[in-house]
């Protein structure tokens, strides 16, 4: 249970749409549940892509972007936040992408036990 004043942080992880509507709905959601969302933008220079357009996404994904990279962003923000608050709980929830999240749990196996996640899929 969470016992502090600050709210707890939740890193949010975008689909392979981007940050649209409906995440930024996702993201208004869990702020008013009382978490302190990041949801860092994946796609690098492409904004979002409707969900119409999924082959488009995914190919964008996975030819510019790729789960390495997406993962390496995710943990450097969570690695940031770690640093400004040691005690501050993370909660890392990925709207898509098992791969995705399997990677990141990995990766923080490997880092520095001061960081604790949840990662749910």
């Amino acid at each position: 249970m969470h016992t502090s004043k600050q709210k707890p942080v939740m890193i949010l992880v975008h689909e392979i749409y981007g940050i649209n509507d409906h995440m930024k709905s996702m993201i208004d959601h869990f702020d008013k549940a009382g978490f302190e969302v990041y949801c860092p933008h994946l796609l690098g220079q492409a904004k979002h892509f409707p969900y119409a357009s999924e082959n488009e996404a995914y190919d964008y994904f996975m030819n510019k972007v790729g789960f390495d990279e997406s993962v390496k962003i995710v943990l450097n923000v969570a690695k940031e936040l770690k640093t400004k608050n040691a005690e501050r709980d993370i909660c890392l929830i990925g709207l898509w992408g098992q791969q995705l999240l399997g990677n990141a749990a990995n990766m923080i196996s490997c880092l520095p036990e001061s960081l604790d996640f949840m990662v749910q899929g």
